[in-house]
């Protein structure tokens, strides 16, 4: 989240694990130092380390634990002054890891032996499963087919040595093992997600769309450090920057998705710094904010953008509009990005609609957001290589050659949608946002209808008749997926909540409407 002192005020919620937190403030922290490059680089996406990044990496460890031992310590830091911790949770968390990685060394020779083998063993399955080398294709565009071989190459390459490079003399030397990729909430082991892809970051459309030969995995890791490296250094000159436009703070707030929006709405209504919201499932720590953060420091809780990486995946698309669109400023020019890789029905590119459990311009209403890419028939991004991959063709050697990177992709269909108010396409009436909104006229019966009907869509294929039926061609994949339950009762209740407050509804009026929806 950027702060006070910027024009643009930016939430990305994603499922940030303390590993993660710990780790992207670890590079923040060596960024500000002005820690060469390369030593950055093999620190934060090699597995296994050189002597002299394990000993940069554990130095700044050291200086790190020294700094966090609270919150007032932490901001008498050199870091504090872009790097924030929203709650004394997450700063313990961080430092809890920090510690772990400075104590990594001393392990005794049993657990460092049970850790390495754990490594071993996420290895060899992920070698013998043979997929999954779309990720960083993907940023070559309608170029994929193209960048497709080198970047499996690459990363094949990568889950044999741990290691971005080829090079045998660099491989020999890495002797130490990266312990940020060893801890997590699972304990102590290998802490690596099967889907790791050290350059998904980056972008390739022009490496493979400028290149007069087909590009290598070697020249793919080469652009991806050219660009790791002009990162640093303009993070760098923005965080010396003292001008009051250039000034920006990175807050850290580790908690539930929903749960951490949820605090920063009460906040924002009632200035209530702990609402008795636990920061995660099965924890009993509520998630409580840091009064010199929000208090006195004004900490944004209403944000210009809100980007939420792939979270469509993994808690659904409504729990994402519920909990984010009491977070988007006023301003006509707000927007929030959605993201999704997977898909359940037998044709990825008609289950937007249905994710909706409405039509796009119904939830317009309802929200006042829409889907611009939608509702305009274009887009500034290019989807046609996903498409691609979805649409049958004569071509028999295009088509084995299609269901060859579908199948490694595991039936992934990226889809990146830009949510913004229908007003903001109009600038007249974006010139009179200021003003106060009148409410929208609607038949309190049939609005509960809707509802009712939206309520049917969320809990469909609780009915094994209605899941039979709704899936009798696409049979495999749905029975696959039908463990993933994204909503219970409580996501409708709260969207209701959201859809009162959006539509003004007087009590007298929602009384009518909720009876309409119990009958």
């Amino acid at each position: 989240m950027l702060g006070k002192g910027c024009s643009l005020s930016w939430l990305n919620m994603a499922l940030l694990t303390n590993v993660s937190t710990a780790r992207n403030a670890l590079l923040f922290s060596l960024v500000a130092d002005k820690t060469p490059t390369f030593l950055t680089w093999n620190i934060f996406f090699h597995m296994h380390l050189d002597r002299e990044s394990h000993e940069t990496l554990t130095n700044q460890c050291e200086k790190l634990v020294g700094h966090s031992t609270s919150l007032e310590t932490w901001r008498a830091s050199p870091y504090s002054s872009f790097l924030r911790m929203s709650t004394e949770y997450t700063l313990s968390e961080i430092r809890r890891h920090w510690a772990l990685y400075v104590a990594f060394p001393d392990l005794p020779s049993r657990r460092k032996k049970a850790v390495r083998q754990a490594f071993r063993d996420v290895f060899k399955t992920k070698r013998n499963s043979g997929g999954g080398f779309l990720s960083s294709a993907r940023s070559a565009g309608i170029l994929l087919f193209e960048a497709q071989r080198s970047s499996s190459e690459q990363l094949v390459n990568f889950w044999k040595t741990g290691m971005t490079t080829i090079d045998t003399k660099t491989i020999d030397e890495a002797n130490f093992l990266n312990p940020t990729f060893a801890y997590s909430l699972a304990g102590e082991g290998a802490a690596v997600h099967y889907a790791t892809d050290p350059l998904i970051p980056f972008h390739f459309a022009s490496l493979f769309g400028n290149s007069h030969a087909p590009p290598s995995a070697t020249d793919m890791v080469d652009a991806a450090k050219a660009q790791f490296s002009e990162w640093c250094s303009a993070a760098s000159a923005f965080m010396e920057s003292n001008s009051p436009t250039g000034r920006f703070r990175v807050r850290f707030l580790l908690a539930e998705v929903t749960a951490a929006c949820r605090a920063l709405r009460a906040f924002s209504t009632t200035e209530t710094l702990n609402v008795g919201i636990p920061v995660a499932q099965f924890r009993t720590t509520s998630l409580r904010l840091d009064k010199t953060e929000y208090v006195e420091d004004r900490a944004p809780v209403s944000f210009n953008v809100i980007e939420t990486s792939n979270l469509v995946d993994h808690i659904g698309l409504f729990n994402i509009l519920v909990t984010a669109v009491p977070l988007m400023s006023p301003s006509p020019t707000t927007a929030l990005y959605t993201e999704s890789l997977l898909f359940r029905s037998e044709d990825a590119t008609k289950e937007f609609s249905k994710l909706l459990c409405t039509g796009i311009g119904t939830m317009g209403l309802l929200l006042d957001l829409s889907p611009v890419d939608y509702l305009s028939g274009f887009s500034t991004r290019s989807n046609v290589h996903e498409l691609l991959m979805h649409t049958p063709t004569n071509d028999k050697n295009r088509r084995k050659k299609d269901s060859q990177l579908l199948e490694k992709g595991m039936g992934q269909f990226h889809q990146v949608v830009t949510w913004k108010r229908p007003s903001s396409c109009d600038s007249i009436l974006a010139l009179h946002n200021a003003r106060p909104r009148r409410p929208l006229v609607f038949d309190p019966r049939q609005l509960g209808t809707l509802l009712f009907d939206i309520y049917q869509a969320m809990f469909e294929q609780e009915d094994s008749r209605k899941f039979y039926y709704e899936n009798i061609h696409n049979f495999g994949r749905a029975f696959a997926t039908s463990n993933l339950i994204h909503y219970m009762r409580e996501s409708f209740v709260l969207f209701l909540q959201v859809v009162r407050e959006r539509l003004l509804i007087p009590k007298e009026e929602w009384l009518v409407v909720m009876d309409r929806l119990f009958d």
